[in-house]
């Protein structure tokens, strides 16, 4: 496990500063700086410096989304993937890949358990088999979002 680099260090403790979280009436900021990383990494936190560089990583992410920018794919993840697939190694979903399904589930305005059914029928791409890949998710993405796209161009019944 890597430790926080210090690009990491200082663009936490930059969007922290930035974000509606450090408002400035905490009777100790600090604490309540850590508290909030340890609520994310779920762990202990009693320095930023203690962090590992994926914890950094996951801080940065949850900030950028609270500021309003957008979150960038890791350089290293994206090299890991790429190499993962000149192997022909599967690449374990993520779960901002999990989260992209359901929002597509909520499209449709399905619940868990219909997605559930639907996955384990012959008619989805995963057929029968649990999104655990990368791959599986994306395929499944994309079946949910042409249904949602069939759905909102289909022709009310008369």
């Amino acid at each position: 496990m890597r430790k926080i680099t210090g690009k990491q260090l200082a663009a936490v403790q930059s969007l922290y500063a930035k974000s509606s979280r450090s408002a400035g009436d905490e009777p100790d900021p600090r604490a309540a700086r850590l508290a909030w990383a340890a609520s994310i990494v779920g762990r202990a936190v009693s320095s930023f410096s203690d962090l590992s560089s994926e914890e950094a990583a996951t801080l940065i992410d949850s900030l950028k989304r609270e500021t309003g920018q957008t979150v960038t794919a890791n350089p290293e993840r994206k090299r890991a993937v790429r190499s993962a697939r000149a192997e022909n190694v599967a690449v374990f979903a993520t779960a901002d890949d999990l989260r992209t399904v359901h929002l597509w589930r909520e499209g449709l305005g399905w619940s868990l358990e219909q997605l559930d059914a639907w996955l384990a029928s012959s008619h989805s791409p995963t057929r029968g088999r649990k999104l655990l890949t990368r791959a599986a998710c994306r395929a499944t993405v994309t079946a949910l979002r042409a249904m949602v796209r069939r759905r909102s161009t289909a022709k009310p019944a008369a």
